[in-house]
């Protein structure tokens, strides 16, 4: 069975409301006989700040405004301080990566639709490239033709249907 609320509570939120704020929480634990953690405590989980004033802003990160501490410094152009981490940059050329970021806006849906019919026209273009008649079909291509005095000589290249396969 859970424990029921402290009375306490909702009393020293009363008197820091009333106050506007200003009242020191030492004040109010003094004037409730409570430890000054237990104060500090329930402001911080009742969000006493944020009730009072709205929406309290939070803290700016980073250099004061006007500090000039870094300035004629910085990184030299074209580093990768702002990726992630290197790996893609490091080994991926620069065309792939603008494909990947490209496909990013696509659904994870829409990226295996066009996985299998990519795969898919692929089946189909080798079945073409690897259609075979028979144990003796063989292509020829005409590779160089020579012609002599007394004649002319082909020279013809042939392939078998791997072959075909691993030239288209």
């Amino acid at each position: 069975m859970a424990r029921l609320r402290n009375p306490k509570r909702d009393k020293a939120f009363q008197i820091w409301v009333k106050s506007n704020g200003k009242r020191k929480l030492k004040e109010i634990t003094a004037e409730l006989d409570l430890s000054n953690s237990q104060i500090r405590k329930w402001k911080n989980q009742d969000k006493w700040d944020e009730q009072l004033n709205g929406n309290v802003s939070k803290r700016k990160r980073g250099a004061p405004v006007g500090n000039k501490n870094a300035s004629g410094h910085g990184s030299p152009k074209g580093n990768s301080n702002a990726l992630k981490h290197g790996l893609f940059s490091k080994y991926i050329p620069e065309g792939t990566l603008e494909i990947m970021g490209m496909l990013e806006e696509k659904s994870p849906a829409d990226l295996i639709y066009d996985q299998i019919m990519i795969q898919y026209a692929a089946i189909i273009r080798a079945q073409k490239i690897m259609y075979v008649r028979d144990k003796y079909d063989l292509s020829k291509e005409l590779k160089k033709e020579n012609e002599f005095e007394f004649g002319s000589t082909y020279e013809y290249e042939i392939k078998c249907a791997l072959d075909r396969q691993l030239t288209s």
